[in-house]
């Protein structure tokens, strides 16, 4: 299977991208003076953001109960996502630009 295959398209609403944004600035503020291995602008923080809410709407799609941790600032060392069913599983979102994604891929788990 190809990549290309894999692949799922996720459409994002004008009012989830105008979450996401509140959601990025925040978090980048939060962040603003930490040094570390992600590149911490506020792009970064909005890619990301948009991800996670993009991968809530995905679950919630697929109709697993998902808690979004995401969304509460002081659980911002926590995972991402809670997603339930039969089972619970907690997931941390990585979404990454495409000129990075052969590099960083190998991260995901």
């Amino acid at each position: 299977m190809s990549e290309e295959d894999a692949s799922v398209g996720i459409e994002v609403s004008a009012t989830d991208f105008a979450d996401g944004q509140a959601l990025a600035l925040r978090t980048f503020e939060m962040f603003a003076n930490n040094r570390g291995f992600y590149n911490n602008t506020q792009n970064s923080h909005l890619r990301g953001k948009i991800g996670e809410i993009a991968a809530q709407r995905w679950l919630e799609a697929a109709r697993l109960e998902v808690e979004a941790l995401f969304r509460d600032d002081s659980k911002a060392r926590d995972c991402d996502l809670v997603a339930r069913k039969s089972v619970t599983i907690r997931l941390d979102v990585k979404t990454w630009d495409m000129r990075y994604w052969h590099d960083k891929s190998r991260f995901i788990a």
